[in-house]
């Protein structure tokens, strides 16, 4: 059985069906690596969507319809303390109406800045109904969370704090006026954010990756996850192409230690 991963990049990109969901607190590279991963994407042939929820340069009325994630659904779940089961519905409708029209397209890559994970207080059931969907529409979804933390782990406010910091200065003054008015309120919240998206990681059904983006290295990065993601292909093609005696015996060995428990 060969099982050496001889794809070209190229041909990975061009026979994929992926949605790469990019999950991070503010400033920790989202935007700036689903472009990068578009424009390469692109130079191999292949097509892709992007869904980047913040840009600059573009108001954001102009791209109500093509985010993934509602900011006006996001206020108006906040507005209501998270409990309002008719907001709860929109948001599952929004997410498979954006679902639908990924579905309907030729795209061979979605890339997603932010999604169901960033609602508050989201109900479980409804998260697994979007992913029962999810799971059913021919995309493979692998998370990418990007981390900004400092050494040792979980000693990372002071990372975040000039990850901020940074960020403000890249981008208009409406954006820091939008967030809370204490800079050190801001790490926190972000901090909280950051373990929570770790959390949502845990509980999804799909491939996931970790990245950390402290210190800003772009091109290295994106690398990573293109490997990631081809290696992660690879897997797939391994288990696939296992003989059917091999499987037949993993299965008698794991039933033997199942009934010797």
């Amino acid at each position: 059985m060969n099982t050496s991963p001889k794809i070209t990049e190229t041909e990975f990109w061009n026979s994929s069906r992926d949605i790469v969901h990019f999950v991070g607190i503010c400033g920790a590279g989202k935007s700036t690596l689903s472009n990068r991963l578009a424009a390469r994407i692109a130079t191999h042939g292949g097509k892709v969507i992007g869904t980047v929820d913040y840009d600059p340069h573009t108001p954001d009325t102009d791209r109500a319809a093509e985010r993934a994630f509602s900011r006006d659904l996001d206020r108006r779940n906040i507005a209501a303390g998270c409990t309002d089961p008719a907001v709860h519905q929109e948001i599952v409708d929004h997410t498979l109406a954006t679902l639908t029209r990924w579905m309907d397209s030729d795209a061979n890559v979605v890339l997603v800045d932010r999604w169901y994970e960033s609602y508050d207080l989201l109900p479980a059931d409804h998260i697994k109904y979007i992913e029962a969907a999810i799971s059913s529409s021919g995309f493979r979804v692998h998370h990418v969370l990007l981390l900004v933390e400092g050494k040792p782990l979980g000693n990372e406010d002071w990372v975040i704090r000039d990850r901020l910091l940074h960020t403000k200065g890249t981008r208009p003054a409406e954006w820091w006026s939008g967030g809370p008015g204490d800079l050190e309120v801001f790490v926190k919240e972000e901090q909280a954010y950051q373990e929570e998206y770790g959390a949502f990681l845990a509980r999804s059904p799909f491939n996931s990756m970790w990245v950390r983006t402290t210190e800003m290295e772009w091109e290295r990065y994106e690398q990573d996850i293109v490997q990631g993601l081809i290696y992660e292909r690879w897997k797939r093609a391994c288990s696939a192409a296992r003989e059917p005696d091999q499987v037949a015996l993993e299965k008698s060995i794991l039933t033997g230690l199942t009934q010797s428990a």
